[in-house]
């Protein structure tokens, strides 16, 4: 984030029309919309947390409730929910005060038919609207993944808590003069090699698990069972201060040995 800080956030305005087939119409100055136009996009550089913020604050600061996504992929289990743009654009709203839902698809086998995606649409759609209805006042964000499968009506939405899990590797060292492209056969870097990594992620235990290696009632093994999680979130970290309150910490100036 913070090569991110001194880059100035711009857009553009992105106005889809009734037609679906015609083509929207894109513009860097706001203007209202026309007679065949249905709605205006702001279309922002930025991660999801701070384009967030922004348009709370400065685009649309009377919005009461974000919806962050839909993300085509899953964010359950701690690390892809931790390192999610997605759960961050719904936590940033929520630092912001207000309501939030992030919204997660998860693609549990290719291709996805448009099926598939129309009818999670809809379940999306009933579930948001049943939160507005019922909002849980000790809730922040509802972090919602749906399964992206032939037939969703078989189903069923379900409160769950985060899997406990880890991530392995994300990079593999890469040749600067192809940087994008991993070196498979060597993933630890030795001396004389470049600071040069391209992005390859090892993530198939988060999303190729068999239920009965996940914990019951996890948003894991919710999904990996076809149905709906919901994981209703604080927008904190948990400490475990009551479990430490009572220990004693090194004074100042003493050393640790190991």
């Amino acid at each position: 984030m913070s090569f991110l800080i001194d880059q100035p956030a711009v857009g553009y305005y992105y106005y889809l029309k009734k037609d679906k087939e015609a083509e929207p119409e894109t513009s860097e100055i706001g203007r209202p919309l026309k007679d065949d136009e249905i709605a205006r996009w702001c279309m922002i550089t930025g991660t999801p947390a701070s384009v967030a913020n922004l348009a709370l604050t400065n685009i649309v600061p009377d919005a009461d409730l974000v919806i962050s996504g839909p993300n085509y992929g899953r964010n359950c289990s701690t690390p892809l929910v931790l390192s999610s743009g997605t759960v961050g654009g719904a936590i940033g709203s929520a630092i912001r005060g207000r309501k939030a839902i992030s919204l997660s698809y998860g693609i549990m086998s290719n291709p996805v038919s448009p099926e598939a995606v129309g009818q999670a649409n809809e379940i999306a759609c009933n579930l948001i609207n049943h939160f507005i209805a019922n909002w849980n006042d000790q809730v922040d964000i509802y972090s919602i993944n749906i399964p992206l499968l032939p037939d969703l009506r078989k189903s069923v939405a379900k409160y769950t808590t985060i899997q406990k899990s880890s991530f392995e590797r994300l990079f593999l060292p890469s040749s600067p003069s192809d940087p994008t492209k991993p070196i498979v056969n060597k993933p630890v870097i030795e001396d004389g090699a470049p600071l040069s990594f391209a992005w390859a992620p090892d993530i198939k235990a988060l999303i190729e698990c068999a239920p009965e290696t996940l914990d019951k009632d996890t948003d894991s093994h919710c999904l990996s069972e076809g149905n709906i999680s919901v994981v209703p979130l604080k927008a904190n970290y948990e400490t475990c201060y009551s479990s430490t309150k009572d220990l004693t910490l090194p004074p100042q100036g003493s050393q640790i040995v190991f």
